[in-house]
């Protein structure tokens, strides 16, 4: 059967608005050049050594597809679950906190003692004043930045908050994999910052079709 050159128009013009499949991204962060060769050699166990620490990564990219984002907010604003940071043990748990910025996070102080908690990150800076065995205070935080935390009663406490411009970030497990939300087809960065390693970036494309795996080394 023959088409019109108008139904031919119409069927070119639904093909052609048909969005990009979106793909899947995943990967591998190494905390050293040691680690990802001993990953490479297949030597697991010293794989897992050479990664300790590596859960305190954050992993994310830019820029953040608008309908993902449009999703991952829609989600944040209905879950009313504000992350906390508790100060137990004479430490920030958990070390590393990441949320997107305009997000607040808790600090509860569940120790037996006072705390202080306070940063004079560019990013954001602040002191919540003593807080009293079990007493909880929250704080706003707008831009983007690795904030750094203290107690002023106890230095030894050290902690982190990464503000991040967008939602779409993960953390990798204790060997250092990570899987990010499915991106469609396009041109990104994968970004990823440690206390210990600092911040590393690499481009990357996502293909119509198939999944996309990705290695980062400090």
């Amino acid at each position: 059967m023959l088409l019109r050159p108008a139904a031919v128009a119409t069927l070119l013009f639904a093909l052609t608005a048909v969005p990009a499949s979106a793909g899947s991204v995943s990967g591998r962060l190494y905390m050293t050049a040691r680690a990802q060769a001993a990953d490479s050699a297949g030597r697991t166990g010293a794989l897992k050594q050479l990664q300790a620490g590596v859960l305190d990564a954050v992993v994310s990219i830019d820029p953040a597809p608008a309908k993902l984002e449009k999703k991952l907010n829609h989600a944040a604003a209905h879950s009313r679950v504000t992350p906390s940071i508790d100060q137990a043990h004479m430490q920030f748990n958990p070390r590393v906190m990441v949320v997107a910025a305009g997000d607040s996070v808790r600090f509860t102080n569940l120790d037996t003692l006072y705390h202080n908690v306070f940063s004079v990150s560019t990013a954001c800076h602040f002191d919540v004043g003593r807080m009293r065995p079990g007493s909880a205070d929250t704080v706003r935080f707008d831009r983007p930045g690795v904030i750094n935390l203290h107690c002023e009663l106890h230095p030894e406490m050290i902690g982190y908050v990464v503000v991040l411009p967008n939602r779409v970030f993960t953390r990798p497990d204790s060997l250092g994999t990570f899987v990010l939300p499915k991106l469609p087809r396009g041109h990104y960065t994968l970004h990823a910052w440690h206390p210990r390693g600092g911040a590393v970036a690499r481009d990357f494309d996502v293909p119509r079709h198939g999944a996309t795996h990705l290695s980062l080394t400090f």
